[in-house]
């Protein structure tokens, strides 16, 4: 069993890591590897590249430089040593603003959810316990994604994946049995799809799975898995029920 480097580095500092990828020969291929793609992620300032010359003892050099170029896989990593060649989009702060209007999206399913609750608490009482804890799991599960996520585990990635290709397949569905039902479609139906597909594209990035801990194998099967079962939904639903 290959031993995730990513989730392991994933609380180290930026000087830590940067200190692995300018001493390669010290550590592992895979080790060098996660460490450069999850500097990616971040923003690294010339105060962390001094800092960890200091430590290592020794100042940067050209050689140096061109080394890591060749070495990090399949030029995944930039120049972390010039500045002139780092990312200029910044993906610390993109992701960060991605995550945030996530966030203000689900805080408003949460309210909706919670006044919900609480305006129908009567009728409520006459569910069963299963259907009262699925009509409301919502309150249960949205605090815990983005707790993990903020965290930045690996499941919490996961998670949110999940719930979002879940959400889509879900809206698709009812829009289509409606309209086969001649019932009256509303054009804001649309609007839950578009934004939970948008937060899918933007989760299916390499950057966002990276400051999440999620190496490209665990991304790359997580994305197999969840088409697979989109797949099979949509089949079900156009051809079978």
């Amino acid at each position: 069993m290959e031993f995730n480097f990513h989730e392991k580095y994933g609380t180290y500092s930026n000087i830590e890591l940067l200190k692995i990828i300018r001493e390669p020969e010290k550590y592992q291929p895979s080790a060098v590897d996660a460490a450069g793609q999850i500097l990616q992620s971040r923003e690294v300032s010339e105060e962390d590249k001094d800092r960890a010359d200091e430590q290592l003892g020794r100042p940067d050099s050209e050689k140096m430089k061109k080394k890591l170029q060749h070495d990090l896989v399949n030029g995944v990593v930039v120049d972390l040593l010039d500045e002139e060649d780092a990312v200029s989009s910044r993906p610390a702060i993109w992701i960060v603003a991605g995550f945030a209007l996530i966030a203000l999206f689900y805080l408003w399913i949460f309210y909706y959810h919670i006044r919900t609750f609480v305006l129908f608490s009567d009728y409520l009482i006459y569910q069963s316990a299963a259907g009262l804890f699925f009509n409301n799991i919502v309150m249960i599960y949205i605090p815990l994604i983005f707790y993990l996520v903020y965290k930045r585990r690996r499941w919490g990635w996961i998670l949110l994946f999940t719930e979002c290709t879940i959400a889509t397949l879900t809206f698709i569905s009812n829009t289509y049995f409606a309209m086969r039902g001649h019932a009256i479609i509303q054009q804001a139906i649309a609007v839950p799809v578009l934004i939970h597909s948008g937060i899918i594209f933007f989760l299916c990035t390499r950057e966002v799975a990276l400051f999440c801990n999620v190496n490209a194998d665990a991304r790359k099967k997580t994305l197999i898995t969840m088409g697979t079962v989109a797949a099979i939904w949509l089949y079900l639903v156009f051809f079978v029920m």
